[in-house]
């Protein structure tokens, strides 16, 4: 579960980055080969700080659509993951989860 340094949610809209978004964005992983694997190796080492590893494990991009029915879409870049989900009639919700 995301704590309140790690992303701040609001769920009480249907026009929200929800915890459940967040998640399966998470779950895709890198999106290179084995991507997901060498993240769950990391983390499994009990390392206090993987923002560096992150980082070169993402690198720089993203995708479009991530979750098509849900209009998501993600960019990784230098300061973390920027999920941003487009809502009817008007600007798209971004959240930046930082790789701290």
């Amino acid at each position: 579960q995301l704590n309140n340094e790690q992303a701040e949610v609001d769920n009480t809209s249907a026009f929200s980055i929800s915890e459940q978004d967040i998640l399966d964005v998470l779950v895709t992983g890198s999106g290179f080969e084995k991507g997901k694997l060498r993240i769950y190796e990391q983390y499994l080492k009990n390392e206090p700080d993987n923002r560096e590893f992150l980082k070169n494990e993402y690198g720089i991009g993203g995708v479009y659509p991530l979750i098509r029915e849900e209009k998501i879409s993600v960019s990784y870049n230098v300061k973390g993951i920027e999920i941003q989900k487009k809502i009817p009639d008007n600007q798209p919700l971004k959240l930046l989860l930082s790789w701290k």
